[in-house]
């Protein structure tokens, strides 16, 4: 596998073409929302993106940045997501372009270790499309195991945990 380097820089008001560019992509969304973002909604959800990377130091919807060419290929999320638990949540999307070369894997891995790093949390979780076989493998090599499927906005989605070991 081909080693990456990337830079995680917390999404800015600036960005939205970039974040535009992943949730309008049909292939992109095909997994995550069964439909592409019209441009209104996405504003909004970006406004609201950029007010969740406000709350928390630790924790961020970020840019991914490829090294050493500076190449936006995607996003990657840390959020918080469940105080009594001490749980948070990963996820990420990739352009088209970047799929299948081991990305995704790396991407997981440096959110993985992200969340290891953030004294107090517990447990991490994910959730996928059933169908996005691809999510579940990087994830499964991660440490996460299902723990249900379920409907999620209409939705069947998959969720998975993992426990971090301190």
């Amino acid at each position: 596998m081909t080693n990456f380097t990337f830079n995680f820089e917390k999404y800015e008001k600036e960005d939205f073409d970039r974040y535009y560019q992943l949730v309008c992509n049909e292939k992109v969304m095909a997994m995550v929302a069964e439909r592409t973002i019209p441009y209104h909604e996405a504003c909004e959800n970006f406004r609201s993106l950029i007010y969740e990377n406000g709350r928390f130091e630790s924790f961020g919807i970020y840019k991914v940045i490829e090294q050493p060419t500076m190449t936006y290929i995607g996003l990657a999320k840390l959020e918080f997501i469940h105080k009594d638990d001490c749980m948070a949540e990963i996820g990420y999307m990739l352009l088209p372009q970047f799929w299948g070369k081991g990305r995704g894997s790396a991407i997981a891995g440096a959110m993985m270790e992200k969340a290891r790093n953030i004294y107090g949390l517990k447990k991490v979780s994910a959730i996928i499309d059933p169908k996005n076989l691809a999510s579940r493998r990087i994830l499964v090599k991660q440490g996460f195991r299902t723990v249900r499927v379920c409907e999620i906005a209409g939705m069947t989605a998959e969720i998975m945990h993992t426990r971090l070991v301190p």
